[in-house]
């Protein structure tokens, strides 16, 4: 299905070319329904990983899927903590350039 998908556009678009489809209301109509293969394709997949994901956790243990879950979590706040560490230094950052800026400006303007 996925090489359809991949390969449908250039099909379509050499099929216009070759004269084969003179329409473009029918270019359209397969353009269409090949964007809607895509489309239950994907969601075909995701649910599919989906589903496997549940599989797993019904098989794993409760106080390991909390371990799990307290894991993710904790992975998490570091993460958002990390990220408010950059924003931090690069706020710090941009206000000292500032500074800098206006200093230069008061500076050029004393002269």
């Amino acid at each position: 299905m996925g090489v359809l998908l991949l390969t449908a556009p250039v099909g379509l678009a050499f099929l216009a070319a070759t004269g084969v489809i003179t329409n473009p209301d029918t270019a359209s109509l397969i353009a269409t329904g090949i964007g809607l293969a895509a489309v239950k394709f994907i969601s075909n997949v995701t649910s599919d990983k989906k589903r496997l994901e549940r599989l797993e956790e019904a098989e794993e243990d409760p106080s390991e899927r909390l371990r799990h879950r307290i894991a993710s979590v904790n992975t998490a706040f570091s993460e958002a903590a990390a990220l408010l560490d950059d924003l931090r230094r690069d706020l710090e950052a941009q206000q000292a350039a500032r500074a800098a800026i206006k200093a230069e400006r008061r500076r050029r303007r004393g002269r």
